[in-house]
């Protein structure tokens, strides 16, 4: 359980215009008491300093390259994300770390019930490619086709955006928290679009890698076909590496398996793999359907390329595709009184935009539409801090007759 702390609320110009924009998947709610999403609010957030303990908490009940049970590795993480939104440290070693904070139903203190993160894309993949070879015998003559997989750079001044790190407590899984997250990501992308390109440079894609470790934390695929690449060297040093002096492109990857001299490029014949490498190649793990489940709904779509080093499948979107996934409608904001938004009012997830992003909020909140304005209860209201008839910008939203009303 944490109390809320925004710590970098003195960047904010209390004078700048601010407006909020929310994403649909709205539906009215029949009865308050059978609710299937139990919480009064969500709200996601950039991490701050104060969540260590409840991210690293998080990350010990999964097994994600992306996030470790690491005190150490954590705390850098958010640090990156502070840093990384106040303008102080470049993309090609930031990030930025998005925390849902749970209101619960019945009262008490808010608890941080999950997180994703935001980052840049480094380096290359593989990329499943099919040639045909030509056998020319005497007596045969015949076509045969083959699958590689051949590392694929990116190029040096193309950026990917990666989605990454999606966690939910325990506690609270089943109550929709990745699908809210995932939600988050996305019109943080969206309403800073142009900040992001301004700051990373040209942005081809978004991409997700859909593989969590084994049990014990290593990974076949590495161990079996890339570690023999890379000199030997141990997964996590061979990952901390791939992002050393990065900038598009990875040199590291580039020095062991981008063309050099006459050497070409490194490629792994599919049918020389092993056969349980072979069959598991692009399968998704069972705990991470629902994130699959959550990426296809935003666009995302299954593509012929693996991550370097661990293998995950990646699913792969572009910004633009996003934009027209999640259609905008504009309302002004207003502060209800209580009992002015019933308990069967809809429920929609919107966020802030317009703002630094430092100041990014989302929510997952009751509201009531009323011609051109949008009524929100008093605490959801100053959670995001918005003020007296600022433009909401609603994504999807729908609502019927009953509970417009």
């Amino acid at each position: 359980m944490l109390r809320y702390a925004d710590e970098t609320a003195p960047l904010l110009d209390p004078a700048a215009p601010r407006t909020v924009g929310f994403a649909a998947h709205a539906r009215p709610e029949r009865d308050a008491d059978s609710d299937a999403e139990p919480f009064r609010f969500l709200v996601a957030r950039p991490a701050a300093r104060t969540d260590l303990a409840s991210v690293t908490e998080i990350a010990g009940h999964v097994n994600l390259a992306s996030m470790r049970a690491e005190r150490e590795k954590n705390e850098l993480a958010i640090e990156q994300s502070i840093r990384t939104l106040a303008g102080d440290l470049a993309w090609q070693q930031g990030l930025v770390l998005l925390s849902a904070d749970l209101i619960p139903q019945g009262g008490g203190p808010r608890e941080l019930a999950g997180n994703v993160r935001l980052q840049a894309g480094w380096g290359g993949c593989w990329k499943k490619e099919t040639r045909a070879r030509l056998f020319n015998f005497p007596g045969l003559r015949t076509w045969a086709e083959q699958e590689t997989l051949t590392y694929q750079p990116n190029a040096d001044d193309e950026y990917t955006l990666e989605f990454a790190g999606l966690a939910v407590s325990p506690d609270h899984q089943g109550k929709k928290i990745s699908r809210f997250l995932a939600d988050a990501w996305a019109l943080f992308v969206l309403l800073h679009q142009e900040e992001l390109r301004r700051r990373v440079g040209t942005i081809v894609s978004l991409y997700a890698n859909l593989l969590t470790a084994d049990a014990d934390g290593r990974y076949p695929f590495y161990e079996r076909v890339v570690r023999p690449l890379l000199g030997n060297l141990d997964y996590h040093a061979a990952d901390a590496l791939r992002y050393a002096r990065c900038g598009a492109r990875s040199p590291f990857l580039d020095e062991f398996l981008d063309r050099r001299g006459g050497q070409p490029r490194a490629s792994v014949p599919c049918h020389l793999l092993p056969d349980d490498i072979r069959a598991g190649l692009g399968a998704v793990r069972e705990q991470t359907r629902g994130c699959q489940r959550n990426l296809e709904r935003l666009g995302f779509a299954r593509a012929d390329k693996y991550d370097v080093l661990d293998g995950g499948q990646y699913f792969e979107n572009t910004i633009e595709r996003l934009d027209r996934r999640l259609s905008r409608q504009e309302y002004r904001a207003r502060r209800a009184r209580p009992g002015e938004v019933r308990r069967q009012a809809v429920r929609v997830t919107l966020a802030t935009a317009d703002r630094p992003p430092p100041y990014f909020r989302c929510a997952r909140v009751r509201c009531r539409p009323d011609g051109d304005e949008l009524w929100l209860g008093e605490e959801a209201f100053d959670e995001l801090m918005l003020r007296h008839h600022e433009r909401v910008a609603v994504l999807g939203a729908q609502q019927s007759g009953e509970a417009a009303r």
